[in-house]
């Protein structure tokens, strides 16, 4: 038996209500995850939306007397095999979850929070076999499986003290002398009001309070985040230069996302060109699989980053913890001289 098997238990059936299903239902520990399992054929016009599946989470939870935190609904669909999931966890992204499942040979779409998606009954079992699986059944197990145990999660708080000796004796890295973009969040929206941030390693975003003091970082690819004043400052020369953004080819459109209203901000036309001090470095290393960080400053959302992206730590702040993709490390930072610790 799979050690899978063993932690993926088995409630018995269940039905939806809301579409008439007949399914089995398994519950995963691991952020109280709750699966829905039906071989049974669902029409188009019936699929679950967010607001159904939260019906579902809550009635699942109330009926069997256990948290579920991730709710994973499964079923058949005209030689296809559908999926949905909604989370309440800001450990675990919805998109994310499904993408485990999907990531190479379905089609995915949704948020953090809400997310769908389907593959061909063909192509599924296709990669069942291949797997050396015995049913559809084993491989949502197998997959949901892999989710959790083969994430290294990395909680940034206490991952840098506990960790400093080998940060310190990790290779150093400085940006390379190439234009950063930089806008007062307080230029977008009023002080005191919320901003939603998106970033390639974290598409889901980060919410941050407008306020002088925090700026908004665009890298040469689009890339956006933001620091302080005090850390800019120290790592920043500011100049009058304006982003032009046709001239600047980006991997990725910078705005950011004004709540609640939920308007979407282009950033490009008001944001500055700086360049890189040289005295902050960061230590850097590659990962070897998939990783999650979940920063000091937002304990609900995290980074994510896969094989050969790089972990990244400012060595001035050990407890600065986030990833950057391979692809932006490369072009952006070039290698230093170590820094004793």
């Amino acid at each position: 038996m799979a050690d899978y098997d063993e932690l993926i238990q088995e409630l018995g059936t269940h039905t939806i209500t809301d579409i008439n299903l007949h399914a089995r239902l398994f519950y995963y520990g691991e952020e109280s995850l709750m699966m829905v399992v039906s071989d049974e054929t669902l029409p188009r016009e019936k699929e679950p939306g967010q607001e159904m599946m939260e019906r579902i989470r809550k009635s699942v939870e109330e009926e069997f007397a256990l948290p579920c935190r991730l709710l994973l609904v499964i079923w058949e669909a005209h030689d296809e095999m559908h999926i949905s999931c909604i989370s309440t966890t800001g450990r675990v992204r919805a998109l994310d979850f499904l993408n485990v499942f999907l990531w190479d040979i379905g089609l995915v779409k949704g948020n953090d929070v809400f997310s769908s998606g389907w593959i061909t009954d063909t192509v599924l079992d296709v990669g069942i076999e291949e797997l050396d699986l015995k049913d559809r059944l084993e491989y949502f197990k197998l997959r949901t499986h892999i989710y959790f145990k083969e994430c290294v999660i990395i909680d940034a708080i206490s991952y840098g003290p506990e960790h400093e000796s080998e940060i310190r004796k990790l290779p150093v890295y400085f940006k390379k002398q190439i234009p950063w973009y930089f806008v007062r969040s307080s230029e977008i929206t009023a002080p005191g009001n919320l901003i939603n941030i998106r970033s390639l390693e974290n598409e889901s975003g980060m919410n941050i309070t407008s306020s002088d003091d925090i700026y908004i970082m665009i890298g040469n690819q689009g890339e956006v985040y933001y620091m302080d004043r005090k850390k800019f400052e120290s790592s920043y020369e500011p100049t009058d230069e304006i982003l032009d953004i046709f001239a600047q080819v980006m991997a990725y459109m910078p705005e950011v996302q004004v709540l609640p209203e939920a308007g979407f901000v282009s950033i490009d036309e008001i944001a500055r060109t700086c360049y890189p001090k040289r005295g902050c470095g960061i230590y850097a290393r590659q990962l070897e699989g998939r990783t999650k960080v979940f920063p000091v400053y937002d304990r609900e959302h995290y980074f994510l980053g896969k094989k050969g992206d790089f972990l990244v730590i400012r060595t001035d702040d050990i407890s600065d913890i986030y990833i950057i993709q391979e692809k932006i490390f490369f072009q952006t930072y070039e290698k230093g001289d170590n820094i004793e610790g």
